[in-house]
């Protein structure tokens, strides 16, 4: 099994098929992975509930509670699961429909323990590249919090107090001074409205 930050992974496999939910726990026990299984949709939810899983193979066939659904709700119990699909009723306008309820992939039945394994791989690759991001994101948001702090007190106070500072001085100087004070002036305005024009909070993430 490849190294997921040596993290216990836990997959929800989630079918009414008791064989095909045996076989796939022993293929992925076999690959060090943890496997919960559930025989339909709300059992499947109260498992992600007590666990959140970090990969769910969803069958859209399922008792209770119709597959849609329970990717939709694994969507608030488990937000980090990666949902992977599986069938034997697959079709465009399902696959369409299962990514639009967050499925990542689409595991036609039936299929291999090597596909089985390959695809599991994939969806924790997956995942594992959408928390890299977050963390990205989050420290990016960070470093930009911490520069709008200093940016009034540190940066645009002193440089308003400059501004005024040299409107004061407009008209005590003439000739050269004038226009040198005139260009500092205009400088001085410009840097203004950049840094004023700085996006801010929900702005900057838009």
């Amino acid at each position: 099994m490849p190294d997921f930050a040596e993290e216990t992974i836990t997959v929800l496999v989630i079918d009414d098929e008791e064989a095909l939910r045996d076989a796939c726990r022993q293929v992925l026990a076999r690959e060090g992975y943890q496997v919960v299984t559930a025989a339909d949709g709300e059992a499947a939810l109260e498992l992600a509930r007590q666990q959140p899983p970090q990969v769910a193979l969803v069958d859209l066939k399922i008792p209770k509670l119709p597959g849609m659904a329970v990717l939709d709700e694994l969507g608030y119990l488990a937000p980090d699961c990666v949902k992977v699909v599986i069938t034997a009723y697959a079709t465009v306008s399902s696959a369409l429909d299962a990514v639009r309820h967050g499925a990542y992939d689409f595991l036609p039945k039936p299929f291999t323990p090597e596909e089985l394994r390959h695809v599991t791989t994939r969806a924790l690759e997956h995942r594992t590249l959408l928390l890299e991001n977050q963390r990205l994101q989050q420290e990016r948001n960070q470093a930009w919090q911490l520069l709008e702090e200093d940016l009034e007190p540190k940066v645009l106070a002193p440089l308003r107090e400059a501004r005024q500072t040299l409107r004061g001085l407009a008209g005590r100087l003439s000739g050269s001074e004038q226009e040198a004070l005139s260009q500092a002036l205009g400088r001085l305005e410009q840097a203004l409205e950049v840094l004023e024009g700085w996006p801010r909070g929900q702005e900057r993430e838009e």
